[in-house]
């Protein structure tokens, strides 16, 4: 019985043993393919575009060896691309070659100098080191030729296949005259089951993108705005403190309550791209708008005096003898939250919610009665808010919205009031 139960055990660890999911070592790790960059992928690249560089005839003719320096290696792709393993492979196949010495006292992005290099000369000046064992200047060797290069990625939809296409740039440039004395490009594709993507890839892909790292970038890129607008249907109204004639001798008040007839704001800012779905504007503006009145009503006030004032009496519009009219100049600002819902981008459009604040500057009403001409200011403060929808076609942006504004005074100001449309029209610069 013990028999069975020992042969039972053995058994069952055997099963266990083999059925366990545990890591095991790839002898030949090429079988297993990645949708990436992978280190299969770099070493190819290396082998290749090193093997070009030392067949080229630019190398056959040269005579003494030359020192090499890494420069910029960039990596515009949206992957983690180890670009010092790749640079630091190509320095090591390079300088296995009777015609390059590779530096390690200067570089560019694509890779690491040694710091020790610097570090040991700034012990020129301690004296706690054997000056005589401190390097002495003049011995660092400058580079000949610079080895400079880009990574680019583009994504394609084929059907219900996609493929990426890597593109590996290299270029050597001679440093003392800057030509370009080798470049080569080099092109690695794989295409894939788009529903077997997210089990062979480490970097989110979108399969309805094209170029996804530049247009990510476009979409939340920033620009400087130009604009006009200009508000329609207004509600608006002008309040002058009530203005005498009996400094002129006649008993005769004048109150001028009328609403704005044209006006337009012009708007330059910076569009400010938070994320994909959301940006601000931060525009300064300058509002205009005017009226004018050409049969006005004149009140009459009829004095205590004995001897009353005067009656100016009626103004004939005909004779265009009266005539009220009023301009506004503000200047302010405005903040504009842009949001657009459902996951879209913000150069699809969307909606909009406006806060700023005017101010008159050279704002006044004129009064000419017949003979007298009179001028008063305004001065005071508007608040605005606006709300509405807002689009895009390529730089050019419009908007269509409503829009209240309204003063801080209660008399002596002309607001524009609460306007149905607000249309807008602007540039990205």
């Amino acid at each position: 019985m013990k028999n069975h139960h020992t042969i039972l055990f053995v058994v069952f660890l055997v099963l266990f043993i083999g059925c366990s999911k545990s890591p095991t070592y790839v002898s030949d790790s090429k079988k297993y393919v990645s949708f990436d960059i992978d280190y299969h992928d770099i070493e190819n690249v290396v082998n290749k575009n090193t093997t070009f560089l030392l067949k080229s005839k630019f190398v056959k003719n040269q005579k003494d060896k030359k020192i090499i320096a890494i420069s910029d290696i960039v990596n515009d792709t949206d992957d983690d691309i180890d670009v010092e393993l790749l640079s630091r492979k190509l320095a090591s196949k390079i300088r296995q070659s009777d015609y390059f010495i590779i530096t390690n006292a200067i570089s560019g992005s694509g890779l690491t100098t040694d710091y020790l290099i610097k570090n040991s000369r700034k012990l020129r000046s301690d004296d706690e080191f054997n000056q005589k064992q401190i390097i002495q200047k003049g011995n660092l060797l400058a580079p000949d030729y610079s080895l400079s290069g880009k990574i680019s990625k583009k994504i394609r939809n084929i059907g219900k296949k996609e493929r990426v296409d890597y593109v590996f740039l290299l270029t050597l440039t001679d440093i003392k005259t800057g030509l370009i004395l080798w470049d080569n490009e080099m092109l690695i594709s794989k295409i894939i089951d788009k529903d077997r993507l997210n089990e062979y890839t480490n970097t989110l892909q979108k399969t309805d993108a094209i170029n996804q790292p530049n247009q990510e970038k476009k979409e939340i890129s920033n620009h400087f705005i130009v604009g006009i607008e200009t508000r329609l249907l207004s509600f608006g109204s002008m309040q002058t403190p009530r203005v005498s004639l009996a400094p002129y001798g006649y008993g005769n008040n004048i109150n001028y309550d009328h609403t704005p007839v044209g006006s337009f704001d012009l708007k330059i800012g910076y569009m400010l791209s938070l994320h994909k779905t959301l940006s601000f504007q931060f525009n300064a503006l300058y509002s205009y708008s005017s009226s004018e009145e050409k049969d006005p009503y004149i009140s009459y006030y009829y004095s205590d005096y004995k001897d009353p004032l005067k009656d100016i009496g009626y103004c004939s519009s005909f004779n265009k003898e009266c005539i009220f009219s009023a301009t506004s100049h503000k200047l302010g600002g405005e903040i504009v939250a842009i949001y657009t819902p459902f996951g879209k981008r913000v150069s699809d459009g969307g909606f909009y919610f406006s806060a700023g604040l005017l101010k008159d500057i050279s704002s006044k009403v004129k009064y000419k009665i017949k003979d007298i001409y009179i001028e008063r200011k305004f001065d005071a403060y508007y608040p605005a808010l606006g709300i509405g929808i807002i689009g895009f076609y390529g730089n050019v942006g419009w908007s269509v919205g409503t829009k209240i504004e309204w003063s801080t005074e209660e008399e002596n100001y002309f607001s524009q009031g609460w306007s149905i449309f607000a249309l807008g029209l602007f540039l990205k610069i």
